[in-house]
């Protein structure tokens, strides 16, 4: 009991985000020939969603591969610019029940070069999220502190990658907005808090020691959880106090953080995996 107080008082777990991820389909053409269109398109709800658009660009020759992105209903579609265009990929999405409006579009050299900086980036990092570089080696960290080395099936190595994705890429992406809004918690207020727990709490460094491998890690994490606290206090909840309205208040803010919000996947594992899904009703 005492173990999950202190997990629920150090790390910020916010269990009503939406899991963010691209939904992906591929095609043929190579990646040398092909360009990148990016879209906004409304109405996306679930995967059957995704499936409709996929069979609907599915009917349009040149188009390579379709990612969907649920979160920020953003639309990543690579074609062939020979045999068809960003704006007729557009039509062809909007015809299929989804308006889809152009927001970027890079030409096949533009692609290229992208695609090699990534694989560059790819090396040290495993993505951006906003202005935050994620290290590669503090990732696998996590995985790996997660789910220790021979504890899981080669089959499930993946989906444990991609799940602590989502808590980072959550995490990365409240404190980047803390950042953009100056939010700042002074060491005394972390040493005070700090104190405080261990106060409540027999063992207090063991129990910290096994749980999150050290006591720095646990007071950096700490201090994230401070920073992110604040800013939803000052800035999304503003005094408000029932529960119900705060839930809200998030849903909205944080839909409107994911969709404006940069994320760009360097590592290939995580930016091809499929996730998503109906989970109840869905649409047709």
């Amino acid at each position: 009991m005492k173990k999950r107080k202190i997990a629920a008082a150090a790390v910020f777990v916010v269990t009503s985000l939406i899991a963010a991820g691209w939904l992906t389909w591929y095609g043929a053409i190579g990646s040398a020939q092909a360009a990148m269109a990016e879209f906004r398109i409304d109405k996306l709800t679930c995967g059957s969603c995704v499936a409709n658009v996929e069979k609907a660009l599915g009917a349009v020759g040149g188009v390579s591969s379709v990612d969907i992105n649920l979160t920020s209903n953003r639309g990543r579609i690579t074609f062939d610019p020979e045999r068809t265009s960003a704006n007729d990929i557009g039509r062809a999405i909007s015809a299929a029940g989804y308006p889809a409006e152009l927001r970027n579009q890079l030409s096949a050299a533009e692609y290229r070069n992208l695609l090699g900086e990534q694989a560059q980036m790819g090396k040290t990092h495993v993505a951006r999220i906003g202005d935050r570089l994620v290290s590669r080696a503090d990732f696998e960290a996590q995985v790996a502190f997660r789910y220790p080395v021979g504890t899981l099936p080669a089959e499930q190595i993946n989906s444990a990658r991609q799940a602590v994705w989502q808590e980072v890429q959550q995490r990365e992406l409240l404190l980047a907005a803390a950042e953009r809004n100056s939010i700042i918690i002074q060491q005394g207020e972390v040493d005070l808090r700090l104190k405080e727990l261990a106060g409540g709490h027999a063992g207090f460094e063991q129990l910290v020691a096994a749980r999150y491998g050290s006591l720095d890690t646990f007071r950096t994490l700490l201090h994230q959880d401070m920073v992110i606290n604040r800013n939803l206090e000052d800035n999304v909840y503003r005094g408000e106090t029932s529960p119900r309205e705060r839930s809200r208040l998030f849903r909205t803010w944080y839909a409107d953080l994911a969709g404006t919000t940069e994320i760009q996947v360097f590592d290939e594992d995580l930016r091809a995996a499929r996730s998503g899904g109906c989970g109840g009703s869905c649409c047709g």
